[in-house]
């Protein structure tokens, strides 16, 4: 520590040196299709505090520049962002061209968490400077950073992302403009992907995203790679993070080069190891981790023509809390009902059973050429392969063999025309198709939670906006899919009476063995989803947004064919072949207001009403025990439900300095059918962030963040009885599997401190999350019922660019 406050009051010292500055940099932004000037551009140097707009005839001038090179970072509220790349001898009068349209439902640009105008869609950015800086994260718990977003998770490893209550399927995932597959269906399958690999990670909250699918009920997420250099130059990127709990930590490393020839391409790594997790109280016992992870991107041609191709590799091992395997009802009862979970051992960086392991493979082409008089067309190819095991534990002879081993390997293509040449108007049209094949090894011998499957999907779409002028903006959207799934699926004879399949389906049935069903199901879907809003600005200080949109997602096969243990889930899941689509009607109204108080104040209200027929969930419905041990029993249903929120944010600039932001989320869930809350939603939650910056050259800053999760009142009653033996007498003790934890206030701090010399910039980073090590258990946690959160972290970040 002492040598951290060395460093630290050091890096404080040299603020006061000072260096002489004299370069200016000169030029015009132009619009691409007509050459015309552009105004009101926003155009500002990368890892600097230089900021400039382009004037009425497009001119603009920066003043004081070192002699460097330099990234200018070029945006507008009717454009596609740019980054201009500045060589250290380069002409001072540069020309920077801008594809100035309106912008549609493709690609949303936000500076910071700042809002941009542009159509009737809530959107939110995270860049790349808050990515570095939780680059342990998974992109889960990133996205949590966002107002109306919550993580789902299953221990302290695991997250996914919940966004305005919806969460797995309803939730759109692009890995570098490529949907993710990974087998989303699973609540304790998190998002196979490395925060590292992006610079930009866009968050469409609502289902109007239409270019990217029609079952975003909850919204889309947009993660996309490091820009490429344009120049002939080498860059890189070196980032080195330690972490207390867990007495572990990451190292990425990348390297990007560009050349004279329209050629560029990049290669990224990292990797993160992390030991037993703690909570204040106690180790989580079995919860180290560790992941490798890399990324390569190669591009040939300019900004009119070019052709792309990239790989990503992710592998990761994740320890499963040991308390949460348990060997019998009793067990089960009392361990939700301890204070502490059993065993706890020492620390250790060991990885035992149970445990997962997950592989994803991702590789993507891409063409695109665009004509300055018409617009563009862009033509992609994707490849996944999924490979998820499971680890339970297992004696003798299978002790090694996992107990889950599946593999999803999905092929999508995509075919879009952007027609953007037209001074108000801009079209987009495409076709997508996917083609996936899930695969159960069946040497496990485990019978296969879901069967194999094939699956093939057709989809269409077209939006448009139009710029009314400079006060309204319309858009609108439409899709169409078609959806088939063709499996074989062995059923147990009590089973599928039980479920009265014997009814529905008995056409299905295609062959006896002993106490089994051998069905064959060739199921279709045929959806429809839409969009339309309306953007409103009155004044330049004040926005309004209005949005409606349509949804029509099809069950997936895990909602349909689950039937087993779902060992990484710590439950029993049982589907039913009856589930069909559901549909979700979402309005939502935005309010974005900015006042003169102080340097600046600014605050965006977002609320939302969303009616879901034929909602899909899951619920406990008992408990079962097998010869792998005791566990809940968790079914799919379907019912109507309505959900209503609300989201606040404000920015106060209280002076040059010195800033407050404040993030506020309520969310009320219902199931209509039967008049009881939904379950699983998000409690009331407030987060605060006072931030403290000098703008220099070196940029101290210094922040105090922090944050109050409600106790969530509104759930429903899902308990159920249980009988086991204890002392020798039958008992009969009620498993509750519903109750909320308490509320709990977080504080946490950051500080940071640029670097800058010659030949890299240097950034030294501290956070400390949960300063108090305060205990508490989280609602959206499913092994709340076992443990704790985890307690105090703090971590100490090295970063260097050059």
């Amino acid at each position: 520590m002492k040598q951290i406050l060395s460093i630290w009051c050091f890096c404080i010292a040299m603020i006061v040196q000072a260096q002489e500055c004299e370069r200016v940099i000169s030029g015009v932004v132009l619009d691409f299709h007509s050459g015309e000037p552009i105004s009101h551009a926003d155009l500002h140097i990368l890892n600097t505090e230089f900021r400039t707009t382009s004037g009425e005839n497009g001119t603009f001038q920066f003043k004081g520049l070192c002699p460097d090179s330099y990234e200018i970072r070029v945006t507008h509220v009717n454009s596609d962002p740019e980054i201009y790349e500045l060589a250290k001898d380069e002409n001072e009068d540069i020309i920077i061209f801008l594809e100035h349209h309106i912008i549609d439902l493709e690609k949303i640009e936000v500076q910071g968490m700042q809002h941009e105008t542009i159509n009737s869609l809530k959107e939110k950015h995270i860049h790349d400077e808050d990515i570095q800086k939780n680059s342990a994260e998974a992109i889960g718990a990133l996205l949590k950073n966002i107002s109306g977003v919550e993580g789902l998770s299953t221990g302290s490893n695991i997250v996914k992302p919940i966004i305005h209550g919806m969460h797995s399927s309803r939730i759109l995932m692009l890995n570098n403009g490529v949907k993710q597959e990974d087998m989303e269906w699973g609540v304790e399958h998190a998002p196979n992907m490395d925060v590292n690999n992006f610079s930009d990670i866009k968050l469409i909250k609502g289902g109007g995203a239409l270019r990217y699918g029609g079952d975003a009920v909850g919204g889309v997420v947009l993660a996309e790679y490091h820009k490429l250099p344009q120049k002939d130059t080498l860059r890189g990127h070196v980032l080195l993070n330690g972490q207390s709990n867990g007495r572990g930590g990451n190292a990425v490393i990348r390297v990007q080069k560009g050349f004279h020839n329209d050629v560029a391409f990049q290669v990224q790594g990292s990797y993160k190891r992390m030991g037993d997790l703690e909570t204040p109280d106690y180790i989580l016992t079995n919860t180290a981790s560790e992941h490798q992870s890399l990324m390569t991107e190669l591009k040939w041609g300019d900004f009119k023509r070019n052709v792309r191709a990239s790989y990503s590799y992710f592998n990761q091992d994740l320890g499963i809390l040991k308390a949460t395997h348990l060997g019998n009802l009793r067990d089960l009862y009392y361990a939700i009902n301890a204070s502490t979970p059993t065993p706890i051992e020492d620390f250790s960086y060991t990885i035992d059973k149970p445990y997962q392991n997950i592989i994803h493979h991702l590789a993507k082409i891409k063409a695109e050429n665009r004509w300055s008089s018409f617009g563009k067309l862009e033509l992609s190819y994707a490849f996944q392969f999924n490979n998820r095991k499971e680890f339970d534990l297992r004696l003798g002879e299978n002790k090694n063999i996992p107990s889950m081993d599946t593999e999803l390997t999905t092929h999508t293509s995509e075919l879009v025309l952007t027609i953007d040449y037209l001074k108000n108007w801009e079209f987009i049209t495409g076709l997508s198709g996917m083609y996936q094949y899930n695969f159960s090894n069946p040497e496990t011998g485990v019978k296969r939670l879901i069967p194999d499957y094939d699956k093939y999907n057709l989809g269409a779409f077209a939006s448009a906006n139009f710029n009314l002028n400079t006060h309204w903006n319309l858009d609108a959207g439409l899709r169409y899919d078609y959806n088939q799934i063709k499996t074989q699926k062995f059923y147990k004879k009590d089973f599928w009476n039980l479920m009265n399949y014997d009814l529905d389906f008995s056409d299905n049935i295609v062959d006896s063995y002993a106490d089994e069903w051998l069905t064959k199901f060739d199921l279709n879907f045929h959806t429809v989803s839409a969009s339309a809003g309306v953007h409103f600005i009155p004044i330049n200080a004040t926005q309004f947004r209005l949005n409606y949109a349509l949804n029509n997602r099809s069950p997936n096969p895990s909602e349909l064919f689950s039937e087993g243990l779902h060992h990484s889930a710590v439950s029993i899941e049982l589907g039913d072949v009856r589930i069909k689509p559901e549909t979700s009607h979402k309005i939502s109204l935005e309010y974005i207001q900015q006042l003169n108080l102080l340097e600046g104040f600014s605050f965006d209200i977002l609320g939302y009403y969303n009616q879901i027929n034929d909602y899909i969930y899951q619920i406990p419905t008992g408990a079962r025990y097998t010869i792998r041990g005791a566990f809940p029993v968790y079914s799919y249903r379907q019912t109507q439900v309505k959900l209503y929120g609300i989201d606040v944010d404000t920015h106060l600039q209280l002076n040059p300095h010195l800033s407050w932001v404040n993030q506020l989320s309520y969310i009320h869930g219902e199931d209509t059918n039967h008049h009881v809350p939904l379950i699983l939603m998000p409690p009331l939650q407030w987060k605060q962030n006072l931030n403290y910056e000098i703008n220099s050259k070196w940029s101290p800053n210094i922040g105090i963040n922090t944050e109050y999760t409600a106790r969530q009142n509104r759930y429903p009653d899902y308990n159920f009885d249980i009988s086991f033996l204890e002392n020798g007498v039958q008992v009969t003790r009620e498993l509750d599997l519903s109750s909320a934890p308490d509320a709990y206030f977080l504080v946490g701090l950051n500080a940071g401190i640029e670097i800058p010399n010659t030949l890299a910039k240097t950034q030294i980073n501290l956070k400390v999350n949960n300063l108090f090590n305060q205990s508490y258990r989280n609602y959206l946690n499913r092994f709340r019922y076992y443990a704790d959160e985890l307690g105090k972290q703090i971590e100490l970040q090295l970063i260097i660019n050059f």
